[in-house]
Parts: C-alpha cells; sequence; structure tokens
C-alpha cells in the first residue's frame, strides 16, 4: 500500500497505462528491500519503441538520503526559527516579570507583618489576592523559562539531563493543547539522568504531545487520556507517550518514521515530526518505537542510554556543596534600561553599596569617575 492508501498493484497499472499513453510518468513512491524495510524511491517511466513495438521502461532511484538531507534542513530552518521566536518573546517577558515578581514577594511579606487589630477579613483577602497573583507571576516565569530552554536547542552541548525536566517543559509548551482534548495522567518514576541535550530532547517529547493531542481531536476531553510515563530497565531509561485516539493502521506503522510521511490530511502536517524525533534520539544513542491498534490507541516509547560518571565533561565538586558562603559587603553596579528592574535590583541588594545606570555610556562615566 502506498502512503495515498492505494493498492501498490493498482496504482502500478494506472501509472504504466499513462506511460503508454503520455511518452513519460515521474512518480515517487514507497519500496521496500529484501529484508522487508521501506524505503522512498523515485520512478520514471518511459515508453521505448523498436521495430514499431513497444515496452516501459523504469528507473528507480533509491531517494533514501536525499529525503533524509532534506529532513535535516528543515529540522535546522526549523530550530532556527524557533530559537529566535523563543529568545525574543523570553527577553520581552523576563524585565517586566522580574519586578513584577519581586514586588509581589515583597508584598507577600509585607501583608504578613500587619498589625494584629487590622481587620481580619481585609487581611486574609488581600493576602489571597496577593498571593494567587504571586502563583500567576511564577507561572509566567516557568513558561519563559521553557521558552530560554528552546532558544537554545540548537547550540547546547550535551550534558546529563533531568529526563523530568525536559517533559515538563514539553507539557508546558503543549498545555493548551492537552486540557481542551484529554485528561494528563503523569506517571514519572525516579530514574536516572542521561546524557543528551534538554532543549532538543524537549522538542522530542513536545511533537509526541502534540501529535497525540491531534489524534485525539474531536474527542471528549473528559474521557480521552493522555499518559506520560517514565521507568529505567538496567543501563537505560524510558519514557512513553500514549494516547487513548483511533490508533494507526498495521500498513502504515513501518512509515511513520519516514520523512514526509504523514497520517493526517494533506496540508495539515509535514510529516517531518516523527523523522526529526528518531534522528535526535539517535544522536544521543536511543531510539523510538511505536505500537498502536486501530480502535485503541498508539503508544510510543523513547530509549536512552543512562548517563555514567565517563560521560561527564565538567561538573560540581561534590565537596564544596552544603559549604556556608561569607557574608561580603560590596560595591554593585547595576545597569539596565528598564527603572522599575533597576529600583527592585537595588532592593533585594539593599546589603550592598548599589550603583544604578540607566544606559551602557552612563555606567562608562560612572566607573570614569571612581577610577579617577
Amino acid at each position: 500500500t502506498q502512503p495515498d492508501a492505494q493498492a501498490s498493484e493498482q496504482k502500478a497499472r494506472r501509472l504504466f497505462e499513462r506511460a503508454i499513453q503520455e511518452g513519460e510518468v515521474t512518480v515517487d513512491w514507497c519500496s521496500r528491500r529484501v529484508n522487508g524495510e521501506p524505503f522512498e524511491a523515485a520512478i520514471v517511466l518511459t515508453r521505448m519503441e523498436v521495430s514499431a513495438e513497444f515496452f516501459v521502461q523504469a528507473t528507480v532511484t533509491d531517494t533514501t538520503r536525499q529525503q533524509e538531507e532534506r529532513a535535516l534542513a528543515a529540522q535546522t530552518e526549523r530550530l532556527a526559527s524557533m530559537g529566535l521566536l523563543a529568545a525574543s518573546v523570553g527577553h520581552e517577558i523576563n524585565n517586566p516579570l522580574t519586578y513584577v515578581l519581586a514586588s509581589l514577594e515583597v508584598m507577600a511579606r509585607l501583608l504578613a507583618r500587619l498589625p494584629s487589630d487590622t481587620d481580619p477579613q481585609l487581611r486574609d483577602e488581600l493576602v489571597e489576592k496577593t498571593t494567587s497573583a504571586l502563583d500567576g507571576a511564577r507561572r509566567i516565569t516557568r513558561i519563559s523559562k521553557v521558552l530560554s530552554g528552546f532558544s537554545r536547542v540548537g547550540s547546547q552541548e550535551r550534558c546529563a539531563v533531568d529526563l523530568a525536566l525536559a517533559i515538563a517543559s514539553a507539557l508546558g509548551m503543549a498545555h493548551n493543547e492537552i486540557r481542551f482534548r484529554a485528561q494528563l495522567i503523569e506517571d514519572l518514576g525516579l530514574v536516572p539522568r542521561v546524557w543528551a541535550t534538554e532543549g532538543k530532547l524537549a522538542q522530542v517529547f513536545l511533537n509526541l504531545l502534540i501529535n497525540a493531542c491531534h489524534a485525539m481531536e474531536g474527542g471528549d476531553s473528559a474521557t480521552n487520556r493522555l499518559t506520560v510515563r517514565t521507568w529505567c530497565e538496567g543501563n537505560d531509561v524510558f519514557a512513553e507517550v500514549r494516547d487513548t485516539g483511533p490508533g494507526i493502521a498495521a500498513e502504515h506503522i513501518s512509515l511513520i518514521f519516514q520523512p514526509f510521511f504523514s497520517t493526517r490530511r494533506s496540508g495539515s502536517g509535514s510529516g517531518l515530526g516523527l523523522s526529526i524525533c528518531r534522528s535526535i534520539l539517535v544522536e544521543f544513542g536511543g531510539d523510538i518505537r511505536v505500537e498502536s491498534e486501530l480502535g485503541h490507541g498508539t503508544r510510543f516509547v523513547v530509549r536512552l542510554p543512562a548517563w555514567t560518571p565517563e560521560l561527564e565533561v565538567r561538573g560540581l565538586d561534590p565537596a564544596l556543596a552544603g559549604v556556608a558562603r561569607p557574608t561580603l559587603r560590596g560595591r554593585v553596579l547595576i545597569v539596565d534600561d528598564e527603572a522599575q528592574l533597576r529600583t527592585v535590583m537595588q532592593r533585594l541588594l539593599k546589603e550592598h553599596d548599589v550603583v544604578t545606570a540607566c544606559s551602557g555610556a552612563e555606567a562608562c562615566e560612572l566607573l570614569a569617575c571612581d577610577q579617577d
């Protein structure tokens, strides 16, 4: 069966008939190697005539390498665009968010110290509203951190990554997709860290989560289930993303990791997501497999090798952990074009002598005067 759901034999007959009538036909074709592995091919059918008799010549070109190169190029472009957008949005959010969050934390502490003769009902209401606003600001902070992680997706070096943090980043990005389509079930067991980059790993799980949500599109969010689970076996760490969607047809299972193959309707997906996921996981020494049955949902299982000390490039000296830092009073120069942010930072650093500047030029003048 071809990706467009046509039976190969019937489609081939129609193509041969076209080649006889039109002289030449070019088509993309899904074939299988002797070992059963599917591969993409470009086929040119040409009508040839010899001594008033004709036959059709088929020239078959394996395009697997070209497809992989196109997928990698698309991945690079996609990551670059995502990184630029995330970095821009994260920066614009962080500045105002910093002084909002700091001010709310100060307000919460001050409210706790209100005189005992303050109206209890008024004090409780103020504390409740401030706490609610503080929770909302912290939630925005978490989202901003997720964006920062994605902005570094193409540049991070591999390190020991907490799989739960990468999954949490992906869940944060996919929150709106999930809450309208399914009930989220998290079963994140205690597992070793893995050798990867958090940004790319988060991208893998974001793709799997979005795919699962779209598989349940139009379903009942009260009965649909999206399960995310982690566990370990020996030196391997596993994570699964399971949905209760309609499942994948058996004839498509072997094709879903091929570049540009998609079971969704035309125009609703590039068909690159799962191919990119597999490439990223192979890069980390892992792999991905799928289990699905029509009418019974789909389960993707990610395997990654656990991090070992031998893979660590640099780390913190455990002997320094828990060592108390001496209390020092310093002279601090704060340079920022946000007046409120300068005020908040000055308040947070009240144990030090703080000097502020609203621009680089002003800071240079202050430094020059200080040296004189």
